[in-house]
């Protein structure tokens, strides 16, 4: 797969762990389980696209993978894994994204995702997932609740769950990962700024527009709203991810600066 991925089979991501398995993405198109001690591969999941994002581990030990779109026919995006499950039943749902070039990108997701399970450890709100596209939007998704509507898997693969999106919000597109703090949310774009927004929670009834489970199965139903608090205009764009430290944001900037956003006392 070398030629057909023009030499490209570089690892990009950070590598995670479930149990005694190290997980990592890569150029190559694949996803790979690595045994610690010796780091033999014991799982791998072909999608066959250029894969940056880190698979990130969620609390109901599934693999959310970023898929960018080339060297694929399909639509990238954001894909669930199972890797408890042997590689070719691995795959639990799929959110693609629209094509747009972009730089040297052609659409999908370039980043990692971002959970809120730290924030939730209880499971007392939904289960989410943030991540910024290509296609110039950012997105939240709910985790465990699935549309009526099944897509195309990566690479024009077989029709896959798709999730129920939350919020889709314009940035100008983002190779950043957004960072999902609970009742906040912190994103940097094409679009020269970071945004910070506030993340509602309030508590509805089951079948009510938009609500959404309580992660911990406890049958409380909560609808999820996305509020814009403030945003920081930089002099170009912004393709690292930010950090929290401290209640401040840092974040570097393409203009050659890194900035710390925050109160100042």
């Amino acid at each position: 797969r070398a030629a057909g991925h023009d030499g490209n089979l570089v690892l990009e991501s950070s590598a995670s762990a479930i149990g005694k398995t190290l997980y990592v993405a890569s150029g190559a198109g694949h996803v790979y389980g690595l045994r610690r001690p010796d780091l033999k591969v014991v799982w791998d999941y072909y999608i066959g696209s250029d894969l940056d994002g880190t698979p990130v581990p969620t609390s109901e030990g599934l693999l959310l993978q970023a898929v960018e779109q080339e060297y694929i026919k399909g639509k990238g995006g954001m894909l669930a894994l199972d890797p408890a499950k042997p590689a070719a039943e691995a795959a639990v749902w799929y959110f693609p994204t629209d094509n747009r070039k972009v730089g040297d990108w052609a659409g999908g997701v370039v980043g990692s995702a971002s959970v809120n399970d730290a924030y939730n450890p209880d499971g007392r709100y939904p289960a989410l997932c943030a991540f910024n596209a290509i296609d110039g939007y950012l997105y939240v998704v709910a985790r465990d609740v699935m549309s009526d509507e099944t897509v195309p898997g990566p690479d024009r693969g077989p029709k896959l769950p798709r999730p129920v999106q939350v919020a889709k919000i314009w940035n100008g597109g983002a190779i950043s990962t957004p960072i999902l703090l609970g009742d906040a949310l912190v994103a940097a774009g094409y679009d020269q700024r970071v945004h910070l927004f506030n993340v509602r929670y309030d508590e509805a009834e089951k079948g009510d527009d938009g609500a959404l489970p309580s992660a911990n199965g406890d049958g409380t139903y909560w609808t999820v709203t996305l509020e814009e608090r403030d945003q920081f205009f930089a002099e170009a764009a912004f393709e690292s991810t930010p950090t929290l430290w401290d209640g401040r944001v840092y974040v570097g900037c393409r203009d050659g600066w890194l900035y710390c956003l925050g109160d100042k006392g």
